[in-house]
């Protein structure tokens, strides 16, 4: 199941002439989905507080949650685009300056002041879920979340249609965006390891690899991706396809779970809680994963 994180947006809000011409009058270009960070957050403070058929709307939902990964899939989307890295990548296991650089100090900043300017208040611990409630119901111009939920989005009878777009997420000095999915594999002791690799060669086939991307799951095989009709398949596929060209994961380490929850509480504390500064924030990360990483003995 590949996927990563993207953005849907309001189309029919962006499309309102009298909206177009007040962002134009303030920003000097046009309202279309943001490209930029920069731009991001421009659109963002324009939506944010605004009556939009008598309904206050805000500007962005991004990923809050602090329990399991949620913070952590929000925020490695800035992260990222303003220079993190996880490790030297000369030397592995090495993370002072480049988990906690000047990029990524900025980064962190960003979704930070992105999250205080543009949100909705309460939206404090807020993953997957509320971010579709927010968008369904007509309350928020753009949102983070998964590629998986945008089947659904776009057949929603309220703002589905004509009224959903959906943008990759926004570059900085790079782009890159956050790879979600979930991968398939075989129980080394399992009694039906034949069976499961059968079920895997079948549902691997370039026919059966379609067909699931026509009835909404998402396909990473070329056969599908790399079709020419595939831009045209859906209307999230030509963003589906850029975001799985630029995709960027968390620490594949057995420590994955340790990893995951130091990040969490110290991108929640900075961000949501106001705890220190965002430099503070990355250099206790550092010290944490350094922990963790010399309890490995890789460090």
């Amino acid at each position: 199941m590949a996927d990563a994180v993207g953005w849907t947006y309001r189309k029919d809000w962006f499309a309102r002439p009298e909206l177009r011409a007040e962002f134009k009058q303030k920003y000097k270009r046009e309202l279309e989905p943001p490209t930029t960070m920069d731009e991001l957050k421009q659109t963002a403070e324009f939506f944010q507080g605004r009556k939009i058929d008598g309904k206050t709307v805000y500007g962005v939902y991004i990923f809050t949650e602090r329990g399991s990964e949620g913070i952590t899939m929000g925020v490695t989307n800035m992260l990222y685009n303003y220079g993190f890295e996880y490790q030297d990548p000369k030397k592995p296991y090495y993370l002072d300056s480049f988990v906690n650089s000047p990029g990524a100090i900025k980064g962190l900043e960003f979704y930070k002041a992105l999250y205080k300017c543009c949100t909705a208040p309460g939206m404090t611990n807020a993953y997957m879920q509320e971010r579709l409630d927010a968008f369904k119901s007509g309350q928020v111009a753009m949102q983070m979340n998964w590629f998986a939920f945008f089947p659904g989005l776009y057949k929603d009878p309220n703002v589905g249609g004509d009224k959903i777009g959906f943008f990759v997420n926004p570059k900085e000095t790079k782009q890159f965006t956050q790879l979600g999915g979930q991968g398939i594999s075989v129980v080394s002791y399992s009694d039906h390891k034949a069976d499961a690799l059968e079920y895997i060669k079948w549902f691997a086939q370039a026919d059966v690899q379609k067909k699931w991307w026509q009835l909404g799951g998402y396909s990473a095989a070329k056969s599908v991706v790399d079709a020419p009709d595939f831009p045209k398949s859906a209307p999230f596929a030509p963003a589906f396809l850029k975001s799985m060209s630029i995709v960027k994961d968390f620490w594949a380490e057995p420590a994955y779970a340790e990893l995951l929850l130091d990040m969490q509480k110290r991108v929640h504390d900075y961000v949501v809680a106001d705890k220190g500064t965002s430099k503070e924030a990355l250099d206790l990360l550092v010290k944490d994963w350094n922990k963790v990483f010399k309890a490995e003995g890789k460090n």
